[in-house]
């Protein structure tokens, strides 16, 4: 709770601010990625302990959603190769005067906005404001065909969330089959023996795209969503998880099939990742095995790693942006941090549900 409480103090909820690791100038970058992120937080686990106050901030959220996309409600279309750094791809800088650097907000911003919005939608107890977060999400949705993997994947699991609340929202049932479909689809394409994978790389918060399949296979019950999903996952631990701790992909020059997989920089997003998506894999098997890789994934973040270094400071309640070549990186931003606290309760919440095959926990789902 004290950290929890630091964090808010610090406005996680309210946006990110990036320091220069040297002490040089403070670049303010306001990003629809950190708002919706600390929804995903905020709306589970602070709402009920700050009350008012969170919901004071939620409005900053909605708005920027909403200024994310375009005149006609589309987003900007993401590059078909990602950036050596995921926030550098993301939408929504917000420069010292005030106006924003991007004029459309990029699919997989679009789909994280959603999925955020969609925990708001099922979790928060504030029937106006989870009213707010549908209507804003119901406003998005048509407009919304994304292209690119993990904006799929996104928009899955932020249309689950909406319907663990809201069952009988057909509209958004169909939008997750049809999307549902889509990553299945490239799964099948791009699968071979000993490349269980959607696309021919591992690049960046790869867990998000078994998680996805798995999250609509609980809600449709189809089975190839769940082989797919238990499938990839079962590929991505064995490429991560090396002599007993998870040795993540990194992002200068990620891991191409029959190439080599580069070790560093690991970032806090991918961990994060692949603790939900072992999670929500133990939810659907309860086979302890991945409730062990869950918890090996989020010891990523306290010095279970390649470098045997904590990047989360229980001094300052921040994270580290992630693990370079003989170092953690001294930037600690808000970004890292929020991957580190949706780890930490989605680690919280698992430990906590019933034994194995005594039922399913919603909750822990969301």
């Amino acid at each position: 709770d004290r950290m929890l409480a630091a964090a808010w103090s610090l406005r996680i909820m309210a946006g990110i601010w990036s320091e220069d690791a040297n002490g040089g100038d403070i670049m303010r970058v306001y990003c629809i990625v950190g708002v919706v992120l600390s929804l995903a937080v905020g709306v589970p686990r602070l709402a009920a302990d700050y009350g008012s106050e969170v919901r004071k901030d939620h409005p900053v959220a909605w708005w920027r959603f909403q200024d994310s996309t375009s005149a006609d409600g589309a987003a900007a279309k993401d590059d078909a190769k990602p950036t050596s750094h995921p926030v550098v791809a993301e939408a929504g800088q917000l420069g010292y005067d005030k106006s924003f650097a991007d004029d459309a907000g990029s699919e997989e911003c679009q789909g994280k906005a959603l999925e955020g919005l969609g925990v708001t939608i099922a979790l928060e107890p504030d029937e106006g404001l989870a009213s707010f977060a549908k209507a804003m999400f119901d406003d998005a949705l048509p407009n919304l065909e994304p292209t690119s993997l993990r904006a799929t994947a996104y928009t899955i699991c932020g249309c689950y969330h909406y319907l663990a609340r809201l069952p009988g929202a057909s509209i958004v049932a169909g939008v997750l089959e049809r999307e549902a479909s889509k990553l299945n689809a490239a799964y099948e394409k791009y699968s071979s023996p000993g490349w269980e994978w959607f696309e021919g790389s591992l690049y960046y918060a790869n867990g998000i795209l078994p998680r996805a399949l798995l999250l609509a296979y609980r809600e449709t019950g189809l089975e190839p969503y769940r082989s797919a999903g238990l499938e990839s996952l079962g590929f991505l631990v064995r490429e991560s998880y090396r002599d007993g701790m998870f040795d993540l992909v990194g992002n200068q020059g990620w891991h191409r099939k029959g190439g080599e997989r580069a070790k560093f920089e690991q970032l806090p997003i991918e961990a994060e990742s692949i603790t939900s998506a072992c999670i929500d894999a133990y939810l659907i098997e309860r086979n302890e095995q991945w409730l062990e890789m869950a918890r090996a994934a989020f010891e990523w973040f306290l010095g279970r790693n390649a470098l045997d270094q904590p990047l989360y400071d229980f001094a300052s309640f921040s994270c580290s942006d992630g693990l370079l070549f003989g170092e953690v990186d001294p930037n600690r931003s808000a970004e890292a941090t929020i991957h580190w606290l949706i780890a930490l309760l989605r680690i919280q919440t698992a430990l906590h549900l019933e034994p194995a095959g005594a039922g399913s926990d919603v909750t822990a789902g969301t």
